[in-house]
């Protein structure tokens, strides 16, 4: 299932083959060593990485993402379609990159105030990379500098959810994630919203605050924590993935499209999005997703019109398609929070584009 979407490529120069437990040379507390963990178990670790140019490289047909040697030098992520994010990590990470796994890097030595594991994961239909970051902080030092810095091109910014509801215009469930923008203010990156534990392993409230491209994690000063705290966040890319769809495949998508303009017919009301979970096995399994694996397809109302334009379209294509005739598409795909710790990434008819 991991395989059927996003084949990781080796050979870009020596593939680094790292063995024994993952975070064993690091002092990760047992509460980050337990979310990277989870994080494995509810994303995959079938990525690796190779080592070239100075960088831990993990690359797959859609996403590269390049690790620094230092934690003084920022992890760079480039998508299709996309102009690269630079990150930085938190200024208190002081250290080497240390392989920690095949799917981890981790920053910081032993006595460090601040020690940052850095993983990247497929999600779980191994539709798109996520990058992970779980740090312990030793001291109140550490705590009040955990910020992620970015590098964004010019006609890119960070904004709320808040602001980017009032860009659209709808309401927008908030759950704490920051959206970064291209020049279209299209959402190419999502930056999942903080968590924090304290050395009982009692969660510490915690909110982003935005400054200058500078995310800092805030923690509730009333909070009486007790040290080393351990913090997660995350950073989902957006994806852009070509398919080249069978006939049978390309009447799937047109029953898809027809479901989508009853939906949005039946829903009046233009605040919000219509949300309709379709199994991908039945919609989506020219695709090559598996069968159990579920994609949340998202309606806006207002775009009836586009969608009959569209279903015109795919008519007209399958009408001159052979039995052994194949359309290349294109979707876009975005990670979407879906509730208390959980996501995934969604695709909407609406970005599904013949090329």
């Amino acid at each position: 299932m991991k395989k059927s979407f996003v084949s990781i490529l080796l050979s870009i120069v020596m593939v680094v083959s790292v063995t024994g437990t993952a975070f064993a040379d690091c002092e990760l507390t047992e509460t980050g060593i337990g979310l990277a963990n989870e994080s494995e178990s509810q994303y995959g670790d079938d990525n690796t990485y190779s080592f070239k140019t100075g960088k831990y490289c993990y690359q797959s047909d859609d996403v590269a993402i390049k690790l620094p040697l230092s934690s003084k030098n920022e992890i760079v992520l480039s998508t299709l379609d996309c102009k690269d994010i630079g990150i930085g990590l938190p200024n208190e990470v002081n250290g080497e990159a240390i392989p920690e796994g095949k799917n981890a890097i981790a920053y910081g030595k032993s006595g460090d105030n601040n020690i940052t594991a850095v993983q990247v994961l497929e999600d779980a239909e191994s539709v798109g990379e996520t990058i992970r970051f779980i740090s312990t902080l030793k001291n109140k030092k550490a705590f009040e500098s955990q910020s992620f810095s970015f590098r964004l091109a010019d006609g890119y910014r960070i904004v709320s959810e808040s602001t980017w509801s009032k860009i659209v215009k709808e309401s927008v469930e908030e759950y704490g994630d920051y959206y970064i923008l291209n020049e279209k203010n299209e959402i190419v990156n999502v930056i999942e919203a903080p968590r924090a534990y304290d050395a009982n392993g009692i969660e510490i409230k915690t909110t982003y605050k935005l400054k200058d491209n500078v995310l800092s994690i805030v923690f509730d000063s009333n909070n009486n924590c007790i040290f080393p705290v351990t913090t997660i966040c995350a950073s989902h890319p957006r994806i852009t993935k070509q398919f080249d769809l069978k006939k049978t495949a390309v009447k799937k998508v047109i029953n898809r499209i027809e479901a989508d303009i009853e939906d949005a017919e039946n829903y009046t009301s233009n605040m919000g999005y219509y949300v309709v979970n379709a199994v991908t096995g039945t919609v989506l399994g020219g695709f090559g997703l598996a069968a159990d694996a579920v994609t949340t397809w998202i309606i806006k109302p207002t775009h009836i019109k586009k969608l009959r334009a569209r279903k015109t379209l795919y008519n007209n294509k399958y009408k001159n398609m052979s039995s052994t005739d194949k359309l290349r598409v294109k979707a876009v795909l975005r990670w979407q929070h879906h509730g208390s710790n959980d996501g995934t990434y969604v695709i909407s008819s609406e970005t599904l584009t013949i090329l």
